[in-house]
């Protein structure tokens, strides 16, 4: 079988949750076949380094940079301006049409090699492709775009106009998206919720799991510290939903944290902290902006508990269940506890804080009682063992090409398909 992979995120190097999924997506589908990757980045470019790996070792065939209406002629034209011209003019729709460098090549592509399948790594790049249609799709939604932009509409405060066009771009996004899922042949989405959005069968719930590289097995939690007054965030800053989130977590949070506890320290920890971020951070008290971590288990090691403050956003926090897998429970937002409402409980596996206080109040608790959040980091890591795992993921995905390419989709205990598909 021969299946072509479409991906707005590169599956190398693992930094954030994006490529951690599109990693795993590439090994499950893996099992059946050979894949071919296309590569289409909305802003900026794959680096050197990225598409060498991506080509030596993901099957990667085509890169494409800039993949937006407003990086292409007429629009281009008017400069710094273009983006609204275009999306003024053309509405946020022209986002999801195929691109007019990008479509001609990928078509080319998949009548060249005559592919079983086309799975989309989000909705997005599978759509400017122009590949929906032109054989079975499957598209791995992730984050719905109109998730995301909904809860900006609604969480942050803007002048009668804009508001209005925030509005306009999320209607029109919507109605997009509704459009194209039509189109596609399977739908996989992250969470449990958003199967009422979608009304058909052919649809399935592929969670995100914490990220293992192949041939490992789970990490073994961390032990317990009782001593350690650290809490920690671990997110991609390059996310500007991460920063906002920081920054608002120091702001309004933090120094509620610092009167009750005034040995607190909050550490930063992921890839992209810009000098300007940690000089703003670090200039808090109690605040250290770590930035990239080399070994991420010893960061989980040295602190008493995590803290996921994010209210923004669409799909799941994989981070949640990453400092779980780690020894370490957590304090989240209500909506940082998306798509796990049925499964981590507030008080059982992790502390859900409601609004500024009600997360201030979390990591006191936890700080001041070593026991508690050792009970929670032990009940909350049991559940991702046993509900995360990979071997569930790939049986989701070897359901869902089975169903797609006439295979009888056994798979065995590990999820790995038990009958080949058609060649």
């Amino acid at each position: 079988m021969r299946i072509l992979l479409i991906s707005s995120s590169v599956p190398w190097p693992t930094h954030t949750g994006g490529s951690q999924r599109t990693n795993l997506l590439h090994r499950a589908l893996s099992e059946h076949g050979q894949i071919d990757t296309v590569v289409m980045i909305r802003y900026g470019i794959v680096s050197e380094e990225q598409r060498v790996a991506a080509t030596e070792r993901f099957g990667g065939k085509l890169f494409f940079h800039n993949c937006l209406p407003e990086h292409r002629l007429p629009w281009r034209m008017a400069g710094r301006y273009a983006a609204r011209l275009a999306h003024a003019v053309g509405g946020w729709g022209l986002d999801y049409m195929p691109d007019p460098v990008v479509a001609p090549r990928v078509a080319e592509l998949i009548e060249q090699n005559d592919y079983d399948l086309i799975v989309g790594r989000y909705l997005w790049p599978l759509a400017r492709s122009g590949a929906v249609g032109l054989r079975p799709t499957l598209v791995d939604v992730d984050d719905f775009e109109s998730d995301v932009l909904e809860a900006e509409l609604m969480s942050r405060k803007r002048p009668p106009l804009k508001q209005w066009w925030h509005g306009r771009r999320y209607r029109q996004v919507l109605r997009r998206e509704q459009a194209l899922l039509n189109d596609c042949s399977y739908i996989w989405v992250a969470k449990h919720a958003d199967l009422s959005r979608i009304d058909r069968d052919d649809v399935s719930v592929l969670p995100n799991i914490p990220f293992v590289k192949p041939g490992t097995s789970s990490p073994q939690p961390c032990e317990p510290r009782p001593e350690s007054q650290v809490i920690m965030m671990v997110g991609t800053l390059e996310h500007t939903v991460n920063v906002r989130a920081i920054d608002a977590f120091i702001e309004y949070v933090w120094p509620k944290i610092l009167a009750e506890m005034p040995g607190a320290v909050f550490q930063i920890v992921g890839s992209g902290m810009s000098d300007e971020m940690r000089k703003q951070w670090g200039a808090q008290p109690g605040v250290e902006p770590v930035g990239y971590a080399e070994d991420l288990r010893e960061a989980y090691e040295q602190c008493a508990c995590t803290v996921v403050p994010i209210n923004e956003g669409g799909g799941t926090k994989i981070k949640v269940l990453e400092s779980l897998l780690m020894g370490r429970t957590c304090v989240v937002s209500p909506h940082s506890l998306r798509g796990y409402e049925g499964t981590l409980q507030d008080g059982e596996s992790l502390c859900v804080g409601e609004g500024d206080q009600g997360m201030a109040d979390g990591c006191i608790s936890l700080l001041r009682d070593p026991g508690l959040r050792a009970r929670l980091a032990a009940s909350g890591g049991e559940v991702v063992r046993k509900g995360f795992t990979y071997s569930q993921f790939a049986r989701t995905v070897s359901e869902a090409v089975a169903r797609l390419t006439g295979a009888d989709g056994q798979v065995d205990s590990s999820g790995k398909p038990a009958a080949t598909a058609r060649a």
